[in-house]
């Protein structure tokens, strides 16, 4: 689920935490709309879906793919298309924007953070961007839907999200770790926009 630590506008699923339970945040990336100039940190809270089970990979993508959706607005869906889910390292800054970033890179221990196999990994990102959007888009298979191979893999908080400080002598207190959501201008729509004023002014 996403909650809340900053009053923070988008909530996905809810999750009440008993003794005993463990609870991770992970870190999303996402342009802020109206003005996609900026890419701003919002927290997903990894502990229960919809129905207070433990979350598998089905669950997780679809509480994933309702957190970006939200972020879109009807323009968006026209005119860009999510082409990579980047494992990124980030700097945070105050009111939330996110820059900084580097592609490709998980953290460097899990002293904070949760993840399967601990570093050093073999291969970095362990999931692909490409392939994480296919899982965010695609139908879900039946092993999806009942294991958290992925989702074991994502690099996720603990104890609780990133928030800005501003610590002069603690630089790195602001760095973390999570996933950028990467759109591009949709191919598809640019060519039909060309084929139907071609077919005006050829009119």
């Amino acid at each position: 689920m996403i909650r809340n630590p900053k009053s923070r506008k988008f909530a996905v699923t809810r999750c009440s935490p008993t003794p005993g339970m463990t609870c991770r945040w992970l870190h999303l990336c996402l342009k802020q709309r109206p003005n996609a100039k900026v890419t701003k940190l919002e927290p997903l809270h990894i502990c229960k879906d919809d129905e207070q089970k433990d979350m598998t990979d089905e669950s997780f993508f679809k509480a994933l793919r309702r957190a970006w959706k939200t972020q879109r607005t009807w323009t968006d869906l026209i005119l860009f298309k999510l082409t990579r889910i980047e494992f990124i390292k980030f700097a945070a800054f105050p009111d939330d924007p996110v820059d900084r970033i580097v592609a490709d890179v998980v953290p460097p221990t899990t002293e904070q953070y949760d993840f399967a196999p601990p570093p050093p990994l073999e291969m970095v990102p362990p999931i692909a961007a490409e392939h994480m959007v296919h899982l965010l888009i695609a139908e879900c298979t039946p092993y999806v839907q009942a294991n958290t191979f992925y989702l074991s893999q994502l690099p996720k908080k603990k104890n609780e999200p990133l928030k800005f400080a501003a610590i002069a002598n603690l630089p790195d207190i602001n760095i973390s770790y999570g996933l950028r959501f990467v759109e591009t201008p949709d191919p598809s729509f640019i060519v039909t926009f060309l084929f139907v004023m071609a077919v005006v002014i050829g009119t």
